[in-house]
């Protein structure tokens, strides 16, 4: 009946790729047949936003239902499919004005991620998200930052959560950090901004840490680490750069945390050094690279470079 009576105003094929299609019979009794394409995408949001347990409750479910059924079919998500999800779901945030509800969005948003049974999937889910945030940050006043920096780290925290659901397997810590590297910490600004980006680079390592704690499978530290190497060597924005050192490269070359992370400081140290010597790397920031380098040789506790495997305090 949807279809026969709104067939001018919303076609069958358009909610299926917004993912809204479940959700508009949700809103069928309330709407009516005026109901816009604009109008779906807000109604859901609200919907999710709801003060009322149970309305929230309904939505979430529906949404979670739809998306682990869709997700059972190999790359069933396109790029522009997820961008439509990720809007909605965006708005569903900036209508929301209470902390409490704030939090359990941007907790239930960032686990949408276990849902997907393609990895490949799952990463693009990531993916898209940091675009639209890239796309919609500089729109963001700062009344509203907050609950954004709040689902940017429940993103990130839930991308280390899926690794370590998977064991931290080989080919699934490759995807995250090309997803990475091409995203949030990727130099180049056109393919992020600097707001988001030194967000992602306060909250990864504790988020990293949080999800290493009590891990009996190796974790792949270095690899994980391996973006924000390469964004201090390549970055143009000098907040970035004293950001990663500070949040990051400091607390390993120093030992100042107490959380232990399992990390092969031989390795970081090569890995910085070949960065320091780097005809790529922008020289203002070779000095810091060269710095932290001789760090990690004092923290080793030798000045060649033999191999040496160590636990550093983050």
């Amino acid at each position: 009946l949807l279809y026969t009576i709104g067939v001018g105003i919303i076609s069958n094929s358009f909610l299926h790729m917004t993912g809204l299609h479940a959700c508009v019979r949700m809103f069928w009794n309330e709407t009516g047949p005026s109901i816009m394409a604009a109008d779906v995408e807000v109604k859901f949001a609200r919907r999710l936003a709801s003060n009322s347990a149970k309305v929230r409750g309904r939505a979430l479910n529906g949404l979670r239902r739809w998306i682990s059924a869709r997700s059972s079919i190999h790359n069933a998500f396109s790029e522009l499919e997820l961008l439509k999800l990720w809007k909605g779901l965006y708005l569903c945030m900036w209508h929301c004005d209470k902390p409490l509800l704030q939090e359990e969005l941007a907790e239930n948003f960032a686990s949408f991620i276990h849902l997907f049974h393609c990895s490949d999937t799952a990463w693009l889910f990531v993916a898209v998200f940091f675009k639209t945030m890239a796309r919609e940050w500089h729109g963001i006043d700062r009344l509203r930052l907050d609950k954004f920096y709040t689902l940017i780290r429940r993103v990130v925290r839930h991308c280390f959560g899926y690794l370590k659901s998977k064991v931290w397997e080989q080919g699934l810590v490759g995807g995250a950090v090309e997803v990475l590297a091409s995203g949030p910490l990727c130099p180049d600004l056109s393919q992020t901004c600097s707001g988001v980006q030194l967000h992602v680079v306060e909250v990864y390592v504790p988020e990293l840490i949080a999800m290493a704690t009590g891990c009996v499978s190796c974790v792949p530290s270095l690899e994980l680490l391996q973006p924000c190497c390469n964004l201090l060597a390549m970055t143009k924005d000098l907040t970035v750069a004293e950001t990663l050192c500070r949040s990051i490269f400091d607390p390993i070359t120093e030992g100042l945390k107490a959380a232990k992370l399992q990390l092969d400081l031989m390795q970081l140290s090569e890995c910085l050094l070949r960065l320091a010597v780097s005809r790529e790397t922008r020289g203002k920031n070779r000095k810091k690279l060269y710095t932290l380098h001789r760090r990690c040789v004092r923290l080793l506790g030798c000045r060649s470079l033999g191999r040496a495997t160590t636990f550093c305090m983050l």
